[in-house]
């Protein structure tokens, strides 16, 4: 008897574990989870300017451009929810000139010269660029995911977001470096 209830103990606690893995789940978010979470918070406090809308209700659109890591993670983050009464649409753009526009924008371009280019062409639009690849904020790019001590954290480029018109809440701002000045990547 006593040997059954120990087998089913350790049934019991492996339980968990087989069902989350057998329903795609684990225990801790993917990288990629954490940042389609941190562009929802970006959404949640960033203020755009009232042009940027068509009307009260207008969608709030995330844009991917180019290499989509994230997946259906984003759109999972996003489902259901809304800010000041705007719903979220996913839109994904292989190229440039597909781009429509977008109030955030992931841009998932390796090479920087391409992502420099971009970012330059989005200037006159009120667009929070985003990105995980190297020196993204150093190069007019406005928020640039890191990795700092095991964590996923961010820069942001003050001068960058208010060039494109974006108030970026102390909030959000608490928890970033900031760069204020920009440098050519080599």
């Amino acid at each position: 008897m006593l040997k059954f209830i120990f087998h089913l103990t350790i049934v019991m606690l492996l339980l968990p574990f087989k069902l989350q893995a057998q329903m795609g789940f684990t225990m801790y978010p993917s990288e990629y989870q954490v940042k389609a979470k941190y562009l929802y918070n970006f959404a949640r406090f960033v203020d755009w300017p009232d042009q940027t809308f068509s009307n009260p209700d207008s969608p709030f659109i995330i844009g991917i451009l180019g290499e989509d890591p994230f997946g259906i993670d984003l759109d999972k983050t996003v489902e259901g929810k809304k800010i000041k009464n705007r719903n979220f649409i996913i839109k994904r753009f292989k190229k440039f000139n597909d781009l429509e526009y977008c109030h955030i924008l992931y841009i998932g371009i390796d090479d920087h010269k391409k992502r420099k280019k971009f970012i330059k062409k989005l200037n006159d639009r009120s667009v929070l660029t985003v990105s995980d690849k190297k020196n993204f904020a150093q190069n007019s790019g406005i928020i640039n995911f890191i990795i700092k001590d095991k964590k996923i954290r961010f820069r942001i480029n003050f001068k960058a977001a208010q060039e494109s018109n974006i108030q970026i809440s102390s909030k959000i701002l608490r928890q970033a470096d900031i760069i204020h000045n920009q440098k050519n990547e080599s």
